[in-house]
């Protein structure tokens, strides 16, 4: 009997993709919440998260990415992805095992495979969505209306940022009191010079500025005036920047 022919089976599965889907919800919402907003631990994490990504990528007219600052923290390092899978099918495997040492028979492989496909496809949605929300490439992703909706969900976090910390599946926000629809007046303001200096007192491009003689405290229009060699020479490469975390 094929896996398609057993109900038992289908129904294991079915479960494992739903479980994944609802918990990989709220972990990115606690992982949002607790981790990338907050000095723990790791705390480079806050740091390319909150003191770079989200004041380079502030308001409206900096949502977007346009200048190859940016790009700095837009994804994770390329092991993350592994580790946070691993955290969260890790308990199920404990699960699974504890109950098949008790003699409970159950398709506990399907389940697990099913969860482990399931979570790393939402990853692969969070990384995909979010650097497609800053830096448009594909119309025929961005026009769709979920993708829309999910864009302003995301805009208003960047001007709220304990507000909407779900990027692909809002069912935490919704669950946790977090969800918030109403447009913001405030996203059309014009990002502030002091963002760009918080961001730059933390970033790789600016320690590459500091390593090159540009004073990143001083105003935009200053650090604009810079010998064009001396920029140049501080632009940190599109390659090592697209391993930065987030």
């Amino acid at each position: 009997m094929t896996i398609l022919e057993d109900p038992l089976q289908i129904g294991i599965i079915a479960a494992g993709v739903l479980i994944s889907l609802v918990q990989a919800s709220f972990f990115e919402w606690a992982f949002h919440r607790f981790w990338l907003h907050r000095p723990w631990l790791p705390e480079n994490i806050y740091t390319a998260h909150t003191l770079v990504h989200h004041q380079l990528c502030k308001y409206d007219d900096t949502f977007h990415v346009t200048e190859e600052e940016q790009e700095e923290a837009l994804t994770f390092l390329w092991w993350n992805g592994p580790v946070l899978v691993g955290i969260n099918l890790l308990p199920w495997a404990g699960i699974c095992w504890a109950l098949a040492s008790r003699g409970v028979s159950l398709p506990f492989i399907p389940f697990l495979v099913s969860f482990g496909v399931m979570f790393t496809l939402y990853y692969l949605a969070y990384e995909g969505f979010h650097l497609l929300m800053h830096k448009p490439k594909y119309p025929w992703i961005e026009n769709s209306g979920y993708f829309l909706f999910l864009k302003r969900h995301h805009v208003i976090h960047h001007t709220r940022m304990n507000t909407n910390l779900n990027v692909v599946l809002p069912l935490a926000d919704w669950c946790l009191g977090s969800l918030e629809l109403a447009p913001l007046v405030e996203a059309t303001r014009k990002t502030p010079d002091a963002a760009r200096r918080t961001a730059r007192r933390h970033s790789n491009y600016g320690k590459k500025l500091r390593d090159n003689g540009v004073d990143t405290s001083a105003s935009a229009s200053t650090q604009a005036s810079a010998p064009a060699a001396v920029r140049e020479a501080a632009a940190v490469p599109r390659a090592r920047e697209a391993e930065s975390v987030r």
